[in-house]
C-alpha cells in the first residue's frame, strides 16, 4: 500500500491481475490502473502527493529490476520507464525534492525528476528506506556479506552524507520507518521504528539509537507503514 496524504486515499498494489487500485479512506474504490508488468512479490508502490506521480518499482532478477513512474491523471495512465537498477527492493517518493529513493541490492539509489540518478552505500544490501520531512533517507541494510545489520540515514539534499546510527546492534531487522516528532506530539524525541525477523518484534528507537519501548507477537514477515 501507499497512502496520498493530500487527497486521502490509499493505493495497492496487486498481483493477480496486475493491477493498482486507488481506495477511499471507506474502502470504495475510485479507479484502477494497469500495472507495466508483471507484479513481482517484492515489488514496490509509491505516491508523490504533491507531483501527482505514481512510483512503481518491479524487480525481475537477482541482476535486474525496473523503475517505472506515472502521472495517472495527465497521461491516461500511460507509464514511462525510468531506469533499470539491479533488484530494487522499496521505492519512497520525495515530495519535497522531486524524484524518489530505492532501496537495492546494492544500495540506496536516488532518481531525480528527470531520470539521472545517483548511488550511495554501494556495498550494503538495504532491505528497506523511509524518509523524513528532511529529506533524509533512514535505511535498514546488511553488510559484510550480509552478517552485520546496519541502520543509518543519508542527510538530504543537495550532498548526502551517511550516518550510522545501530551498527549490528540488533539482528534480523527488516523494515524500517521514521517517526517524526510532529506524529505524536508530546510524546518524546522523534526517531524510527524496525521490525526484527524471527522475534516478531516492532522495536522502537530515539534518532540517536536508544531503545524507548517495543512491541511483540508479530508475524515474522511483517511489513509495516506509518503515516
Amino acid at each position: 500500500m501507499a497512502a496520498d496524504t493530500i487527497s486521502g486515499t490509499i493505493h495497492v498494489l496487486q498481483k493477480f491481475p496486475d493491477q493498482i487500485i486507488q481506495v477511499s479512506p471507506d474502502g470504495t474504490i475510485r479507479r484502477t490502473l494497469d500495472a507495466p508488468d508483471d507484479v513481482d512479490i517484492d515489488a514496490a508502490l509509491a505516491v508523490d502527493a504533491a507531483a501527482d506521480f505514481l512510483w512503481f518499482s518491479n524487480p525481475i532478477t537477482r541482476d535486474r529490476g525496473d523503475i517505472y513512474r506515472c502521472d495517472p491523471f495527465s497521461s491516461g495512465g500511460e507509464w514511462e520507464l525510468m531506469v533499470k537498477l539491479a533488484y530494487p527492493r522499496q521505492i519512497v517518493a520525495d515530495s519535497a525534492a522531486g524524484g524518489c529513493w530505492v532501496a537495492t541490492d546494492s544500495g540506496v539509489v536516488r532518481i531525480d525528476i528527470a531520470g539521472h540518478l545517483t548511488s550511495y552505500l554501494t556495498d550494503h544490501q538495504v532491505l528497506d528506506i523511509s524518509l523524513n520531512p528532511n529529506g533524509d533517507c533512514y535505511y535498514v541494510a546488511k553488510t559484510d556479506g550480509g552478517e552485520q545489520w546496519v541502520v543509518g540515514y543519508l542527510t538530504g539534499q543537495p550532498s548526502p552524507q551517511p550516518v550510522t546510527i545501530l551498527d549490528n546492534d540488533y539482528p534480523n531487522l527488516a523494515n524500517i520507518q521514521v517517526l517524526p516528532a510532529s506524529v505524536l506530539p508530546g510524546e518524546g524525541q522523534a526517531g524510527f521504528l524496525v521490525s526484527q525477523k524471527f522475534t516478531g518484534r516492532i522495536l522502537r528507537f530515539d534518532r540517536e539509537g536508544r531503545l524507548l519501548g517495543l512491541l511483540e507477537g508479530f508475524d515474522e514477515f511483517l511489513r509495516f507503514t506509518l503515516e
